[in-house]
């Protein structure tokens, strides 16, 4: 469809990922580019496109949070965070405020992602209609927004990214985006008369993770409900103990809600955590 100049937007599909937290949204976003590899013919016009893509990946979480008062635009804000990300990475590559400071140094008032891909086609020497990209954004749940609202970051961000896939005159795009969420999907997003395809992910297999013959420990795999956070703590607090058959129920309770809240400090709100530490206790008991 790109490559027919086709701008309906039905034609160009923006992959989201919303979850709640720990399930692996970043790690899918790391390994979007394999996945896809791996799901077409790699002999086609396609999978050669693919094969040479350059791949960006950047995030709004973990020292490169959206800051208004910096950057004019959400839509800037996805150029600055992938002008960082093509920075080589070695120890005395700057970091994204350093990054952040010689942009505005550049007093260019338009740089959007359209015009990051044009410079990098420049420095490269190939048209930038040869050019895939493979644009992947992670943490957008940093950004302001109201549940079912058009009008905020959070949604700016979805609609740049729909913007670059729609556009028949630049590079050829495939974007994604993931989002921590904990209410359900439709009251996230706003209405829209777009058609959305929902991909539920399989539950991991716990019994795989943590192979063991104890009941006990089986029965714990099994109330993790294919949870990978989940798994991963139960795990590292078993370690702890030296027996499995000396494990009291509730002191592990106390250590797994304790590494929960220690991970994801907003999972477990004041009001709500003695229910959960006795949800918890329930389970484990």
């Amino acid at each position: 469809h790109w490559k027919e100049e086709k701008g309906d937007k039905q034609l160009h599909p923006l992959f989201l990922c919303l979850s709640g937290a720990g399930v692996g949204k970043s790690r899918l976003l790391q390994e979007f580019h394999n996945l896809i590899r791996d799901s077409i013919e790699h002999d086609s016009e396609l999978g050669r496109r693919i094969e040479g893509a350059v791949v960006i990946l950047i995030s709004f979480e973990n020292g490169t949070g959206f800051d208004s008062s910096e950057e004019r635009s959400v839509l800037q804000g996805i150029a600055n965070r992938m002008i960082y990300q093509l920075f080589p990475r070695k120890p005395s590559t700057p970091s994204f405020s350093e990054v952040l400071r010689e942009i505005h140094q550049l007093q260019e008032e338009n740089i959007y992602p359209d015009y990051v891909i044009r410079r990098l086609a420049q420095a490269m020497n190939r048209p930038v209609q040869e050019l895939t990209i493979i644009l992947c954004v992670d943490g957008i749940q940093q950004l302001d927004h109201t549940p079912g609202s058009k009008y905020s970051d959070f949604y700016y961000a979805i609609t740049a990214l729909n913007n670059l896939l729609d556009s028949t005159t630049g590079a050829f795009y495939i974007c994604a985006c993931s989002a921590t969420i904990t209410l359900p999907v439709d009251r996230v997003l706003a209405q829209s008369p777009q058609k959305r395809v929902f991909l539920s992910l399989k539950p991991l297999k716990g019994d795989q993770i943590i192979k063991t013959t104890d009941p006990i420990l089986n029965l714990l795999v099994d109330d993790m409900g294919g949870h990978g956070r989940a798994l991963e703590i139960l795990f590292e607090s078993i370690e702890s103990f030296d027996n499995i058959s000396t494990i009291n129920p509730q002191c592990l309770a106390d250590i797994v809600i304790y590494k929960l809240r220690n991970r994801y400090p907003q999972w477990v709100s004041e009001s709500a955590r003695s229910l959960n530490i006795c949800l918890l206790q329930a389970i484990f008991t």
